[in-house]
């Protein structure tokens, strides 16, 4: 039983109710308290029922656990995507794809297997990514190349010294072949149609650009960061996502150029430059396109760079403070070395 706002809820039906009569953002978060109650109590089933309750209400693919035995408790490892019908082929002859997809990593050896096979498991088939490890000293590298051996849409980029996210994102987008260009970071998690829709979802728009949402979980599975719905929360669960950009590779290049060379805050800062230069960049959809793990040690949380920090606000001053007297030409970066 939960109560929220001065209502008491019993049971499932009385949510689900609520839900499917306001589509509020109340109950969307009831449901996602009721599948972190259920998990709470060891309830798999109840956990997996909410959640996927609310994500098909989204149009995103539910999720299952895999790997898990009587009584184990799950984490992030054993989430995967419910399997989808493959709705597009494999590479054409000619080795272009239409989606590259970047996914720089740093020593995240622990998660990156995960992070990948949420891209190897897409709906949406015709995909390259390109894993830039960026001087890792675990295992990130090794991992990897394993997976390589057994998908050749994979490809291992090395840095010989570490740069950073964007620097290193920038670097594969130089060899990068795909139509459209997006990114995943390695400890994040892409639900299985994720391509798909953006693939869709932009071309019918006739737009260069997509964006969508994430929710954020904690290693044990918890969904996490509930806040008030507004500009940057579609629901008080799902949240706009700057790292969910879906961008025409020739607009970016042409247009953008690249992303900063900083190394936190770039999501931020290319999704205002490419409004600045276009204000109909992006055709937005209101669903959870990524999970994001939410760990100590990422740059969202790691004091310094976590969000809401005094630095990423300077820097969002700063860059705002550029885009605002700068003339459209001046808005492309050109490439650096590095």
């Amino acid at each position: 039983m939960l109560k929220h706002g001065g209502r008491l809820f019993r049971d499932r039906e009385s949510v689900s109710s609520l839900f499917l009569e306001t589509r509020s953002s109340e109950a969307a978060v009831l449901l996602v308290a009721f599948a972190n109650y259920y998990l709470a109590r060891g309830s798999v089933t109840g956990y997996l029922r909410f959640i996927n309750e609310y994500l098909t209400y989204r149009n995103i693919s539910g999720i299952s656990f895999v790997d898990l035995k009587s009584g184990d408790i799950p984490t992030f490892r054993n989430w995967v995507s419910t399997i989808c019908k493959k709705e597009v082929g494999l590479l054409p002859t000619d080795g272009k794809p239409k989606v590259s997809i970047i996914m720089p990593a740093f020593n995240n050896g622990s998660t990156i297997r995960w992070s990948i096979l949420s891209i190897v498991n897409q709906s949406f088939a015709d995909w390259e990514l390109l894993v830039v490890d960026d001087a890792s000293t675990d295992n990130t590298a090794i991992v990897v190349s394993d997976l390589a051996k057994s998908d050749k849409r994979i490809s291992l980029i090395q840095n010989s010294a570490n740069i950073g996210t964007y620097l290193s994102r920038n670097r594969a987008l130089r060899v990068a072949l795909g139509e459209y260009v997006t990114v995943l970071d390695a400890d994040d998690f892409a639900v299985a149609n994720r391509l798909e829709l953006q693939y869709k979802q932009v071309r019918l728009a006739a737009s260069p650009g997509h964006i969508g949402g994430y929710v954020r979980m904690n290693e044990d599975c918890y969904l996490t960061d509930f806040r008030k719905a507004s500009q940057w929360s579609y629901d008080g669960v799902t949240h706009r996502c700057l790292a969910s950009i879906f961008l025409n590779r020739e607009f970016l290049l042409n247009r953008l150029g690249r992303w900063d060379a900083v190394r936190f805050g770039g999501d931020a800062e290319l999704y205002a430059r490419a409004l600045k230069i276009d204000s109909d960049t992006f055709v937005e959809s209101r669903a959870p396109l990524i999970i994001a793990l939410n760990r100590c040690v990422s740059l969202t949380n790691s004091p310094g760079s976590e969000l809401g920090s005094a630095a990423r606000q300077a820097y969002i001053d700063h860059f705002s403070r550029w885009h605002e007297s700068a003339h459209q030409s001046e808005l492309r970066l050109p490439e650096i070395a590095h």
